[in-house]
Order: structure tokens, then C-alpha cells, then sequence
């Protein structure tokens, strides 16, 4: 079940997504720290654009995200990589299926962003152990 916001004012709406957004731009991931050049393998991206995150699959997040933020009107910022590839992707859609909006693209809602930061919280104690 996905957590929506309770009835509250339009201003309260716009707050929490203004809270939203700030979380999901202070884990944007730098374009130019990823080197795919090398051995690509494939990942699932997620990328934040305004109300939205986009979930999809890329041997090259790099170039991949530089193409979706060039066809958006709002900024657009890489949020979260995680190795697999077709068969992961239709995981994460399945997921969060209830937030769909368009394709691959789905609503910003609180259960995709607590995913969002759970995943690089485990990837970042992974990486201080390795």
C-alpha cells in the first residue's frame, strides 16, 4: 500500500513536495563520477524530475540521463543506480505500479522516495566496507 499524503490545504500539498524535491536533489549522483566506458554492465537508473522519478535500465547511466534531461522542461538529476538489467527493471515497475504515471515514468510519493534513500544508504555503508 502506498503512503499518500492525508486530506490536507493545497499549501500543505505543495510544501511536502517542495521537501520532497530538496531530499531527491541532495542525492543526486554527478554525471561525471560515472565511467561506463569501461566494462559496461547493465543498471536500473532512477532519475528525478520534477513530480516524477523515471525507472529504467542502461549500460550507459551517463549518456542515458543526459538524453532524458535534454527532452524535459525541469531539471533532471540521477537519483539511484542499481546493478540488473531488464528483469530488474520490471521489479522496480512492479513495485511501484500503483504510482505509475506514463510509461516508465511514475509520481513522486513517499514510498519511492524512503526506497530511494534506504537503497544508497545500503549502498554507501557497503562501499565504507569494502
Amino acid at each position: 500500500m502506498s503512503e499518500h499524503l492525508p486530506d490536507t490545504t493545497v499549501a500543505d500539498i505543495i510544501t511536502w513536495s517542495m521537501n520532497a524535491g530538496a531530499t531527491l536533489k541532495a542525492l543526486a549522483i554527478p554525471l561525471d563520477t560515472l565511467d561506463w566506458h569501461v566494462n559496461p554492465q547493465p543498471v536500473v537508473y532512477f532519475v528525478h524530475s520534477g513530480q516524477f522519478i523515471k525507472i529504467g535500465t542502461t549500460t550507459r547511466a551517463q549518456d542515458r540521463v543526459r538524453t532524458i534531461a535534454g527532452r524535459m522542461p525541469e531539471a533532471c538529476s540521477l537519483v539511484l543506480l542499481i546493478p540488473g538489467g531488464h528483469a530488474k527493471e520490471a521489479e522496480m515497475h512492479a513495485r511501484f505500479h500503483g504510482l505509475r504515471a506514463n510509461g516508465e515514468w511514475f509520481r513522486l510519493d513517499a514510498r519511492l522516495i524512503k526506497y530511494i534513500k534506504r537503497t544508497r544508504h545500503k549502498q554507501d555503508v557497503a562501499c565504507t566496507m569494502s
